[in-house]
């Protein structure tokens, strides 16, 4: 009995894939737990294995085509047996639609058809890019035509990024709190523990372990909105904010509360190298309940950074900086680091947020609390 392929759900909020590639041609044998294809999601590239042995047949959905979760785009069929399912539902367009739709990267499944017998007309292409123009709310100005230029495509990760920073910005009201921090303790430290640790413990490792004993005690803050209701969770799983190949990443460190700085280091180490290497898988990069971003080693004093819905705030950091310090009304030098905190107001307000911002100020001016 043929058996259907299916673009599965790979991550909780996933709606579509882009298949990058099949690893199995059409007719070609395959054998169940055999990868069969490449898919790009909004997190991670992963490759799907397939789920019978049999030969790859009726193969409906090509590369760099964007696929939705629960899609039909192949079947498996045994050896020697003729398809058993139904063929997928054909879509029916004109040759001069089909082109205007593929100079538009128009995927043809979104198309509704009103010529003779459900046809996909030209009409029907001019229609739904008429739509998606009065949808997009961001004007755009045109290059000249004389001026050369590159045409980059976003990958389906930038793209869907980009589509939630942009519901982030639009749906949730957000505010924030700002700290300068004395981290001449953090800086003592980090000298006293990396002659001994396997892996230098970095600032960013500190920040984790800080932000995770914190949020130990403001529940509130370690939480994602549903509608009308917070769910606060009992593990403290800090998602961190990378770049791997020009995307953007939140790989999580769960359970963060529980590890040592060292242990946080070799984790932070290893999802770093995964993430070069396109090889995070799906565990590694969902149930963050709370978010740092530290864009520090790019030289960042300060910025702002957007809530990760359905989460209800995130911490941005920059760099570790020299600045004047007032300490027993004398005026000295001393390393200092500011965070800034993003909050959804609809569960969070500034007298609820501020007390967690000035617990994680002072975990981190006396880090041996981390210990």
């Amino acid at each position: 009995m043929a058996e259907e392929v299916f673009m599965p759900r790979l991550t909780h909020d996933m709606q579509s894939g882009r298949l990058l590639r099949w690893l199995k041609q059409e007719g070609e044998s395959v054998r169940k737990g055999e990868p069969l294809f490449e898919v790009e999601t909004d997190k991670a590239v992963s490759e799907v294995e397939a789920e019978a042995s049999g030969r790859l047949q009726s193969v409906t959905y090509g590369q760099d085509q964007d696929v939705p979760v629960g899609t039909r785009m192949a079947l498996i069929v045994g050896e020697g047996e003729a398809p058993a399912a139904g063929p997928p539902e054909r879509i029916i367009i004109t040759p001069i639609a089909r082109r205007i739709a593929r100079d538009h990267q128009v995927d043809l499944a979104l198309l509704k058809g009103s010529g003779r017998g459900g046809r996909v007309v030209e009409a029907d292409v001019h229609h739904f890019l008429s739509q998606q123009e009065q949808a997009n709310s961001t004007m755009t100005v045109a290059a000249p035509a004389e001026v050369e230029y590159e045409v980059v495509r976003l990958s389906n990760i930038q793209r869907i990024t980009g589509q939630r920073m942009l519901q982030s910005s639009q749906t949730i009201p957000q505010f924030t709190l700002e700290v300068d921090v004395d981290m001449n303790e953090a800086v003592r430290l980090r000298q006293h523990l990396n002659p001994e640790a396997k892996s230098p413990v970095s600032f960013t490792a500190l920040l984790v372990k800080a932000a995770a004993l914190a949020l130990r005690h403001f529940p509130r803050i370690n939480a994602t909105i549903d509608g009308d209701s917070l769910q606060c969770y009992k593990q403290i799983n800090i998602g961190v904010a990378m770049t791997a190949k020009n995307d953007l990443l939140v790989p999580v460190i769960h359970q963060a509360d529980m590890l040592t700085l060292e242990q946080i280091q070799e984790r932070l180490d290893a999802l770093k190298q995964q993430a070069s290497q396109g090889a995070l898988n799906a565990w590694q990069l969902s149930g963050g309940t709370f978010t740092l971003s530290n864009l520090g080693m790019y030289g960042i004093d300060r910025f702002t950074a957007l809530v990760n819905p359905p989460q209800v705030a995130i911490l941005a950091t920059g760099q570790v900086r020299e600045q004047a310090w007032v300490e027993d009304d004398r005026l000295v030098i001393r390393p200092a680091l500011t965070l800034r905190l993003s909050i959804d107001h609809r569960a969070l307000d500034g007298a609820t947020a501020s007390p967690f911002l000035v617990e994680l100020q002072k975990m981190i001016e006396n880090p041996y609390r981390m210990l």
